[in-house]
């Protein structure tokens, strides 16, 4: 949600070439032939976060899938299951940025993206709303103020995207891809093996690293809550 990552995921697949890159709206938009906002007309949000948990099950559980870069929506991390899966099998990074990034990213460019329309309600004061741009920041943040915790509760890595190019932020995961690439190396641990099988972008949507390993999907399920990457934050802030 204006965080940039279809930029970032675009550029992470060239640093990351044995890699593919998924975008989970246009995987549903491909499926059901219809893009997301005729979906969310028609059968609602409901129907389509059971329509994004369905998506990941099946990119999951694909035997010929390869390794991919897997963008997800601003949304995909709301419903509980999707952040089970999302954890379980996938190295999750979110891509956190301040109201004003986000606004000056949407402004202009928020047609298509249901979860922002003027339609939806807004958790503010009765002030009236002076303009266009103000509603939509106040949509922003009151999306944002319910969606922050979800996104940290579901992300192994955090960067603060504030100033900087989609370049340097596709650096930094392919830079934290390759630790991830020498732990593995040092300690043989399935746990690492597992997390550099996918990277799921998200912020306010995100990216995300995943490709399948010989470990069976379940066994992640046993990986300690304690793990130093489950609450690592990487920042680009000197």
């Amino acid at each position: 949600m204006g965080c940039g990552k279809s930029s970032v995921g675009k550029i992470l697949a060239t640093l990351l070439p044995e890699y593919r890159l998924i975008d989970l709206d246009s995987y549903i938009e491909e499926k059901q032939g219809k893009n997301i906002t005729e979906i969310f007309n028609e059968y609602g949000e409901a129907a389509f976060r059971r329509m994004e948990r369905k998506a990941l099950e099946e990119i999951f559980r694909d035997p010929d899938r390869p390794r991919a870069i897997l963008s997800l929506g601003g949304g995909t991390v709301t419903t509980e299951e999707c952040r089970r899966l999302i954890r379980q099998h996938t190295d999750c990074f979110y891509l956190r940025a301040t109201t004003g990034t986000l606004l000056a990213n949407l402004e202009g460019h928020s047609d298509g993206r249901p979860m922002l329309s003027s339609t939806q309600p807004v958790e503010a004061s009765s002030t009236e709303v002076s303009s266009e741009r103000e509603a939509l920041r106040r949509r922003i943040e009151s999306l944002m103020q319910t969606r922050s915790p979800q996104y940290i509760a579901t992300a192994h890595h955090t960067i603060d995207i504030d100033g900087h190019t989609a370049a340097q932020i596709a650096a930094q995961i392919a830079r934290k891809r390759a630790s991830l690439m020498k732990l593995q190396d040092v300690f043989n641990a399935a746990y690492f093996s597992e997390l550099i099988d996918a990277v799921s972008l998200h912020v306010g949507g995100g990216v995300v690293l995943h490709t399948k390993t010989e470990t069976d999907i379940c066994e992640s399920e046993d990986k300690p809550n304690g793990s130093p990457e489950n609450s690592e934050t990487d920042s680009f802030r000197n």
